[in-house]
Parts: structure tokens; sequence; C-alpha cells
């Protein structure tokens, strides 16, 4: 017996070992341009434990759609390429219309996004009300998407 929740599992991990490299090059722009990381850098692991274990869930969410519906894998493209756009990552929430702000909040991902952002940034404190609820959302969509796969796992041997 293999057990299959390894694969999506994996493949997020793979990211975050990409990601920790990522960290260390940012740790050197941020050295070069003298910025200074103030005290909200000791919520980012928090944060990235609640972003992993959101992606984790996502990822076997998408993983069991994937193998049971090829086209998951064209669309998921598109609208990861969408979610990016929404989120605060090629921008700063202040940046957004305060009219539109409140529907930018109801993203999941970008609340933690802005959220590790500012921590690593602009020294920005974390709220634990908005980090609340998205690790609650986090927790959530991982439970859902373990217990969406372990309930499609079945069906897979017949489609492989």
């Amino acid at each position: 017996y293999f057990p299959r929740a390894i694969l999506p599992t994996a493949s997020v991990m793979a990211r975050l070992v990409d990601f920790a490299f990522s960290l260390v090059v940012l740790g050197v722009f941020m050295a070069i341009y003298k910025i200074v990381p103030g005290k909200a850098l000791l919520w980012l692991p928090v944060i990235l434990f609640f972003e992993m274990v959101f992606t984790l869930g996502m990822a076997y969410i998408v993983s069991a759609l994937n193998v049971l519906y090829r086209d998951v894998s064209q669309i998921l493209g598109l609208l990861l390429m969408l979610w990016m756009y929404i989120s605060p990552i090629f921008y700063t929430l202040e940046q957004v219309p305060a009219r539109l702000r409140d529907y930018f909040m109801f993203n999941p991902i970008g609340e933690l996004v802005y959220m590790a952002s500012g921590a690593v940034l602009a020294n920005r404190p974390v709220s634990l009300p908005d980090l609340a609820a998205a690790a609650t959302f986090s927790v959530g969509v991982f439970l859902l998407g373990l217990y969406l796969f372990r309930r499609m796992e079945p069906a897979f041997a017949e489609v492989m």
C-alpha cells in the first residue's frame, strides 16, 4: 500500500523548500537596502504555518479533482493567475480603493499574504482577530481537502 496523500504533500513541501531559499534572497536584499525587520517578524512562522495548512488543503482538493477530471489542470493555471491578482502580492492593500478593500479581505490567502508582507517589510502588528479568522479558514480548507481526498481515493485506482 502506498499512501497517496504523500504525493500532494511532497509537492507542497518541495515548494516550502523553494520558499525558504527565497527568504534567504529576501534577507540579502533587505540587508542591502538597510531594511531592518521589527518585532512583527516573530509572527512570520505562525503566518507561514497557516499558509502551508491552507495550501495543503487546496492541494488535496485539486489533486483529487485532477485525477478524476483531467480538465482541472488546464483551468488551474488561469484560476491561480486570477487569484494572484486579487491577492495583495504585486500591490499593497492601501493602494486598493477604500470602497473595494473589504471585498479584497474576503480572500483568505490574501489576508495571510497581507499579514506576512506587513510583518516582514512594514513591521505592521498582526491583528489577532484577522489571524484567527484566517487560521480557522485555513484549517477548514485543510480538513475539507483531506476529507475529499480520502473520500475520492478509492476511485483513483480505477481511473489510473
